[in-house]
């Protein structure tokens, strides 16, 4: 157990091509000896070594060979897996969202296993014991794996759904087929960058001008008056339908405004 969780990657590769000579896939878990069931992770050891060769994703190039290395580990943890099932260690991760009190359950299983392999495994223990002690380690790792997994297909995802991703594979391709033609030029974007600049984007249309702009634009399409603006005002009587009766009656209408009520009636006086 030491060993695998210490061990290169070269060394576990090289431990992988002896597998076969531990386990067979036409035997019970019965028959395989105590002593070999830890080598059963090996796959799993793989993987997690794997992964941790980190490549820096600013780059189409780190972008493709964190693929390449995403995939290997997704075909490591696949034949981890593929082992579990034979000897029903283990099942594979679903792709089904599980229930929230499944998930608590599970961390609780994960957190128990842990507790009980931290006791360690001590020398003057059966056989049975030793046994027991194994399994519960490599289901643990199951447990682990599934969650690792997960993980590895979700960054998988990510990073094909990634534009500037696709656009790379493009470009290498164009360096491996000169041939090919380009009828236009492509810009390298990232969708990434385009969301996280929407973010703080307000619902509604931002102006596009000032209203300065938008008055020297008025005047060059003619739109705006020039000048006080001020309409000339027209005298009435100079007007041409201001005829001689209208004066007349205008004048009639100003001398009653000034006579009083009852002015030279005495039969009517107020």
């Amino acid at each position: 157990m030491d060993f695998l969780e210490k061990a290169s990657l070269d060394d576990l590769l090289g431990l992988k091509h002896t597998l076969n000579e531990y386990f067979s896939k036409n035997e019970s878990f019965d028959e395989v000896k105590t002593a070999d069931i830890p080598y059963l992770a090996t796959d799993y050891f793989i993987a997690k070594r794997i992964l941790e060769v980190n490549g820096n994703s600013n780059s189409m190039q780190d972008k493709e060979k964190r693929v390449e290395i995403l995939t290997q580990a997704k075909q490591s943890y696949n034949d981890f897996f593929d082992w579990l099932c034979l000897f029903r260690l283990g099942d594979r991760p679903s792709h089904v969202e599980v229930p929230r009190d499944v998930k608590i359950n599970r961390m609780r299983l994960i957190k128990s296993m842990k507790d009980e392999l931290s006791l360690g495994l001590k020398e003057d223990v059966d056989e049975e014991v030793k046994r027991q002690y194994h399994v519960t380690w490599i289901a643990h790792l199951g447990l682990l794996a599934s969650d690792e997994y997960t993980f590895v297909l979700r960054e998988l995802d990510l990073l094909k759904q990634d534009d500037s991703f696709d656009i790379g594979l493009r470009a290498n391709n164009l360096e491996k087929h000169p041939t090919v033609r380009v009828d236009k030029p492509f810009v390298l974007t990232s969708k990434r960058e385009q969301l996280k600049l929407g973010v703080f984007r307000p619902s509604h249309s931002l102006p596009t001008m000032t209203i300065d702009e938008y008055l020297k634009l008025e005047m060059k399409r003619g739109n705006v008056i020039k000048g006080t603006g001020d309409v000339e005002k027209k005298d009435p009587e100079k007007d041409a339908d201001f005829d001689a009766e209208t004066r007349k009656l205008r004048v009639r209408d100003e001398r009653w405004d000034w006579i009083r009520r009852g002015s030279g009636n005495t039969y009517n006086r107020s």
